[in-house]
Parts: structure tokens; C-alpha cells; sequence
């Protein structure tokens, strides 16, 4: 991706901040972060990237190896707001 929105660098930044270094997400540990973060389910720039597929319940997110303060932030609020009991959803 060449720009993303601020929820989907919230979903990066989380992800690097229990994996690591790590490119390679399991579909279980996805789930964790998208429900961590008041998700029912991955969301959908996940699971429609056919480049993010690597395998049977594995994801690729090659932004996690690198600095994520880097990447290009849009103001773009598509998606379904999330509306989970516990969510932390933060308005700017």
C-alpha cells in the first residue's frame, strides 16, 4: 500500500507492538488484534490483499519489519465504525 488510514496504522502499530519484527501473522493472532482493538472480524484491506496471503491462515505485513512513524498517513474514514463492547476507539 502506498498510504494508509489512521485505523490501519493503528492495526500495524499494535501488531509490531505484540509481534515484533515478525512479517507473518496467523489468522488466530489476527483475530486477537482485530478484537483487542474493538473488531468483530480482521478487517477486510486485510483479508481482500491477495498479496498479504502467504498460506492457509497466514498474512504478510511486510510494514511490520521497517519504522512505521515512515509510512504516509491519509484522512480517509471508510470502513464500518467499530461499535465492540470495550473498544478502545479514539477520536482525534
Amino acid at each position: 500500500m502506498s498510504s494508509y488510514t489512521k485505523s490501519q496504522i493503528e492495526f500495524l502499530t499494535t501488531l509490531q507492538t505484540k509481534f515484533g519484527k515478525i512479517t507473518t501473522i496467523t489468522r488466530k493472532d489476527l483475530n486477537e488484534v482485530a478484537a483487542s482493538l474493538g473488531y468483530r472480524v480482521i478487517p477486510v484491506w486485510i483479508t481482500s490483499d491477495k498479496t498479504r496471503h502467504t498460506g492457509r491462515g497466514q498474512f504478510t505485513f511486510p510494514e511490520l519489519a521497517g519504522d512505521l512513524n515512515s509510512l504516509t498517513v491519509r484522512n480517509d474514514t471508510r470502513g464500518r465504525p467499530r461499535k465492540y463492547a470495550g473498544a478502545a476507539v479514539s477520536n482525534p
